[in-house]
């Protein structure tokens, strides 16, 4: 597997991309079909949790930080 990633009502979750590929704009690719599948859905609210240094390419996606915990980070 090289990148994956997964919706489950307003939770886009387990986005990933294999280590030996990162850099490549694979994980832009499958953040761009969940929220293509979540638009077809008539998902309005999205959510997804992530560590904090990943916080940055989300917000670059569109997503916002609205909680923060220790070693984690919740965005919306």
């Amino acid at each position: 597997m090289i990148a994956c990633g997964g919706l489950s009502g307003k939770v886009l979750k387990c986005i990933a991309v294999a280590n030996n590929r990162r850099g490549e704009g694979l994980i832009l690719k499958v953040m761009t079909q969940l929220l293509n599948a979540a638009y077809n859905r008539n998902q309005k609210e999205l959510f997804l949790f992530s560590t904090p240094k990943n916080i940055e390419f989300f917000e670059d996606c569109g997503f916002r930080l609205i909680e923060e915990c220790k070693n984690e980070v919740i965005l919306m």
